[in-house]
Protein backbone atom coordinates (compact mmCIF):
# COMPACT_ATOMS: atom_id res chain seq x y z
CA UNK A 1 0.00 0.00 0.00
CA UNK A 2 0.99 3.33 -0.70
CA UNK A 3 1.01 6.75 1.36
CA UNK A 4 -0.41 9.47 -0.34
CA UNK A 5 0.36 13.07 1.34
CA UNK A 6 -1.32 16.24 -0.52
CA UNK A 7 -0.60 19.58 1.27
CA UNK A 8 -2.21 22.64 0.84
CA UNK A 9 -2.46 25.86 1.54
CA UNK A 10 -3.86 26.11 5.21
CA UNK A 11 -4.59 21.78 5.15
CA UNK A 12 -2.67 18.63 4.58
CA UNK A 13 -4.51 15.27 3.99
CA UNK A 14 -3.38 11.77 3.45
CA UNK A 15 -4.78 8.61 2.08
CA UNK A 16 -3.42 4.90 2.24
CA UNK A 17 -4.07 2.64 -0.53
CA UNK A 18 -3.15 0.13 -3.38
CA UNK A 19 -4.20 2.89 -6.23
CA UNK A 20 -2.32 5.33 -7.93
CA UNK A 21 -3.01 9.08 -7.54
CA UNK A 22 -1.14 12.02 -8.88
CA UNK A 23 -3.39 14.71 -7.55
CA UNK A 24 -5.90 16.00 -5.14
CA UNK A 25 -8.40 18.72 -4.49
CA UNK A 26 -9.93 20.68 -1.70
CA UNK A 27 -12.93 23.16 -1.96
CA UNK A 28 -13.17 25.55 1.04
CA UNK A 29 -15.44 27.69 1.86
CA UNK A 30 -15.76 30.21 4.59
CA UNK A 31 -12.42 28.57 5.80
CA UNK A 32 -14.19 25.04 6.28
CA UNK A 33 -13.65 22.49 4.17
CA UNK A 34 -16.44 21.30 2.04
CA UNK A 35 -15.29 18.72 0.31
CA UNK A 36 -11.63 16.79 -1.01
CA UNK A 37 -10.36 14.30 -2.61
CA UNK A 38 -7.96 12.54 -4.70
CA UNK A 39 -7.51 11.52 -8.36
CA UNK A 40 -5.60 10.40 -10.79
CA UNK A 41 -4.75 12.90 -12.72
CA UNK A 42 -5.11 17.15 -12.21
CA UNK A 43 -8.26 16.88 -14.52
CA UNK A 44 -10.10 14.49 -13.13
CA UNK A 45 -9.22 16.30 -10.01
CA UNK A 46 -10.72 19.80 -11.16
CA UNK A 47 -14.09 17.47 -12.58
CA UNK A 48 -14.17 16.24 -8.97
CA UNK A 49 -14.14 19.07 -7.37
CA UNK A 50 -16.41 21.05 -9.79
CA UNK A 51 -18.92 18.40 -8.90
CA UNK A 52 -19.91 19.08 -5.66
CA UNK A 53 -20.41 23.03 -5.95
CA UNK A 54 -23.88 23.86 -4.96
CA UNK A 55 -26.18 23.78 -7.91
CA UNK A 56 -28.88 25.46 -8.81
CA UNK A 57 -32.59 24.13 -9.30
CA UNK A 58 -33.09 22.87 -12.72
CA UNK A 59 -35.84 23.99 -14.57
CA UNK A 60 -36.63 20.52 -15.74
CA UNK A 61 -37.46 18.69 -12.43
CA UNK A 62 -39.68 21.43 -11.80
CA UNK A 63 -41.91 20.75 -14.50
CA UNK A 64 -41.60 16.76 -14.44
CA UNK A 65 -43.13 17.02 -10.94
CA UNK A 66 -44.83 21.13 -10.01
CA UNK A 67 -46.93 19.63 -7.00
CA UNK A 68 -44.00 18.35 -5.27
CA UNK A 69 -41.59 21.90 -5.64
CA UNK A 70 -44.97 23.79 -4.86
CA UNK A 71 -45.49 22.40 -1.58
CA UNK A 72 -41.57 22.57 -1.07
CA UNK A 73 -42.02 26.37 -2.01
CA UNK A 74 -44.55 26.82 0.65
CA UNK A 75 -42.58 24.46 3.41
CA UNK A 76 -39.58 27.10 2.83
CA UNK A 77 -41.78 30.02 3.31
CA UNK A 78 -42.34 31.13 -0.10
CA UNK A 79 -45.66 32.36 -2.41
CA UNK A 80 -44.55 30.52 -5.32
CA UNK A 81 -41.99 28.51 -7.47
CA UNK A 82 -40.81 31.20 -8.82
CA UNK A 83 -39.94 33.21 -6.17
CA UNK A 84 -38.34 30.02 -4.56
CA UNK A 85 -36.14 29.66 -7.82
CA UNK A 86 -34.97 32.66 -7.88
CA UNK A 87 -34.34 33.23 -3.91
CA UNK A 88 -32.40 29.68 -4.46
CA UNK A 89 -29.99 31.01 -7.87
CA UNK A 90 -28.92 34.14 -5.27
CA UNK A 91 -28.59 31.82 -2.75
CA UNK A 92 -26.33 29.58 -4.71
CA UNK A 93 -24.64 32.64 -6.56
CA UNK A 94 -23.47 33.82 -2.55
CA UNK A 95 -22.02 30.52 -2.27
CA UNK A 96 -19.90 30.13 -4.75
CA UNK A 97 -19.04 33.36 -4.64
CA UNK A 98 -16.88 32.17 -1.16
CA UNK A 99 -15.48 28.54 -2.53
CA UNK A 100 -12.15 28.88 -3.61
CA UNK A 101 -10.53 25.65 -5.19
CA UNK A 102 -7.00 24.16 -5.04
CA UNK A 103 -5.69 21.18 -6.99
CA UNK A 104 -1.97 20.15 -5.82
CA UNK A 105 0.26 17.21 -6.53
CA UNK A 106 0.56 14.49 -4.25
CA UNK A 107 3.33 13.20 -3.03
CA UNK A 108 4.38 9.38 -1.50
Amino acid sequence: MTRYTATFAAHETTRKTDRTYTHAWIVVIYGTIYGKGFSGSAELAHKAAAAIYPKPLDPRDIKRNPRYYRDLAKQFGHASVTDWISENEKSVAAQVKFMTTEVVAVTT
